[in-house]
């Protein structure tokens, strides 16, 4: 089976091997997040993890893309904690 990795941060690369481990293929694919570079709320973020997982599935043709996006959430006045969002969607589901 193979995992498509929607970027090539080494950082976010090794995360991803490192909970699927080595039973599969990985590719790394650059791929846009469609999204602001610096993402501020849950949803923007959210969304730029599933633009990356699908274009990543696109353009490998893998069985499963992953799209990490970072980003920030506003609490209170401030900005604070930065959040994460992982996607995987599955080729054979035809929503994505």
């Amino acid at each position: 089976m193979k995992i498509a990795i929607g970027t090539k941060n080494p950082t976010k690369v090794n995360a991803v091997k490192k909970v699927f481990g080595d039973t599969f293929t990985y590719v790394e694919v650059a791929v846009q997040s469609g999204v602001s570079p610096q993402p501020f709320s849950d949803e923007e973020t959210i969304q730029g993890a599933v633009n990356r997982a699908r274009a990543a599935v696109k353009e490998t043709g893998a069985d499963i893309g992953i799209g990490l996006e970072g980003g920030c959430r506003k609490r209170l006045m401030a900005y604070s904690f930065a959040i994460g969002e992982v996607l995987l969607p599955l080729r054979t589901l035809n929503r994505f």
